[in-house]
């Protein structure tokens, strides 16, 4: 064997434009050096398909077989390192005939020998490749269905082309059909918007399963480490990636902006919203299960406890069981943490921001504007206990609630708008009505009170069946206190001196 470039590159020149003729495309190697430590380089090497549009092109291109191995009788092949770089490759799916525009190449070096009757796909014929490293830089990555439109928004699966600017990988083995890798670093984007600044960790893929251990990604927004699966059918069922892919996986302390998970569930793209998670996933994206997840945003906002979810991505119709251990929220939080739909942003009534921060720990079961809270809420106005359910009402201007509740230290005259006359109240009452201020609110109420403050004093045991609406209360109240024993049935005005 010659080892004098000049000669390897007519030999490869030569053996190109051979191919080209007979393949009837453009085959064609700029320059051509196998050293005798075998490390192949070439450059400017390019391969067309018969529409005239590039298969495969790299700026250089180099293989080195230091630890070459083939051995076709265990059908093993083996090599120790490529790199690829200034590159492009395509994989095009013809929309007339559904085949790969690289198929004329195995038509021509396929052979008319007989069948061996070895079965390819349960018995041993099947290659193991290996490859010890892989490292490309600057290489586009094409993969098109023709016969499928582009869609316009998010990942398309069908329609891919993914920048590469550095991928580093190591310990690459196929077998059959699956992938076992390890990524040392990779940096890329896709068309779709989509960028990863930083990915690393340990890979299992085939049709049917993605596994990534100890991995780590890095975007614009977002600093994930976790260990995750991803269970399947086919390649498919990416497409219908919030219906189908079963997903797994251990969420170490991460920092996430959600907008990130709208390129793969494009309804959450209008989702900017930076938070910090960790915990266990487990289920699919439209019914999801999530253990001692622990969330924060903004500044105040905290949450730790257990999240069942069905229904995403279309957050109004989804349906949501929780069990908090900790919940620390924030109203100038919530308002800016951004949703899907008319809204933007979480909606909340005016009304509700007399409770300033708050803490809750109990359940909520039901969809965001209609729920149950078997909860305990601390606020900047008292303690709440509630057995209740709480909806919007029809025309959604205001909340419409029924249950058992309990209050301790709750300043009901600054919930109400009534400070001139009332006070803080410790409260057992069975409630229904609407509305969550003085002006708006409609309740019927049947109780004990066990102390209010009324006009500058503090009444204790008083019983009350009734309803306060339009700042009047109108029932039965009886108390029994050292100031005063009274039975009153009628009606008090407080907008009235």
């Amino acid at each position: 064997m010659s080892y004098n470039p000049l000669v390897q590159t007519f030999l490869a020149r030569m053996a190109a434009s051979y191919l080209s003729k007979r393949m009837n495309t453009v085959i064609r190697i700029d320059g051509l050096y196998i050293s005798p430590r075998l490390t192949l380089n070439a450059t400017a090497v390019l391969a067309m398909d018969q529409r005239g549009d590039t298969l495969f092109h790299a700026g250089e291109l180099s293989v080195n077989m230091k630890r070459f191995r083939l051995q076709q009788s265990k059908r093993i092949f083996e090599v120790n390192a490529i790199r690829i770089s200034d590159a492009s490759f395509s994989l095009i799916m013809d929309r007339y005939d559904s085949a790969f525009t690289y198929s004329f190449i195995g038509d021509h070096f396929q052979t008319d020998a007989p069948d061996t009757g070895i079965d390819t796909i349960h018995g041993q014929a099947d290659w193991q490749v290996s490859l010890s490293a892989l490292e490309l830089q600057n290489v586009r990555f094409r993969y098109i269905d023709e016969g499928r439109d582009p869609i316009p928004v998010g990942m398309d699966y069908q329609n891919l082309d993914i920048f590469i600017h550095e991928l580093q990988m190591e310990n690459l083995n196929i077998l059959n059909d699956t992938f076992d890798f390890t990524i040392n670093r990779l940096s890329c984007y896709d068309r779709c918007g989509f960028i990863v600044d930083e990915l690393s960790g340990d890979f299992r893929l085939s049709p049917l399963f993605l596994i990534a251990d100890s991995l780590h990604a890095v975007t614009p927004r977002s600093d994930i480490s976790l260990d995750l699966a991803f269970h399947y059918h086919g390649w498919p069922s990416y497409i219908r990636f919030t219906e189908e892919v079963e997903m797994m996986g251990e969420i170490r302390p991460s920092e996430l902006n959600l907008k990130d998970i709208g390129y793969f569930a494009p309804d959450l793209l209008v989702m900017d919203n930076q938070v910090r998670i960790g915990g266990s996933v487990k289920g699919r994206v439209n019914n999801m299960r999530v253990k001692d997840f622990r969330f924060a945003f903004g500044k105040s906002t905290h949450f730790q406890g257990d999240v069942r979810l069905y229904g995403l991505p279309d957050v109004r119709e989804t349906y949501i069981h929780t069990r908090i251990d900790e919940f620390t929220m924030s109203q100038a939080d919530v308002k800016k943490f951004a949703i899907p739909g008319v809204y933007r942003h979480i909606p909340v009534p005016p009304e509700l921001e007399v409770f300033g921060m708050m803490e809750i720990q109990g359940a909520f079961t039901g969809f965001y504007n209609d729920f149950v809270s078997k909860a305990v809420f601390i606020s900047d106005i008292g303690t709440i206990t509630t057995d209740i359910s709480l909806r919007q009402n029809e025309d959604h201007t205001d909340v419409v609630y029924d249950g058992h509740i309990t209050a301790r230290n709750f300043d009901i005259g600054e919930f109400l708008g009534l400070s001139d006359y009332f006070g803080s109240m410790d409260l057992d009452a069975r409630i229904n009505g609407s509305g969550l201020t003085g002006e708006t609110a409609e309740i019927g109420m049947i109780g004990n009170i066990d102390s209010l403050e009324f006009m500058g004093n503090t009444f204790n045991q008083l019983e009350l069946s009734g309803e306060i609406a339009e700042t009047k209360f109108n029932g039965r109240l009886d108390v029994q206190d050292d100031l005063i024993n009274l039975a009153f049935n009628g009606i008090l005005d407080f907008e009235k001196e």
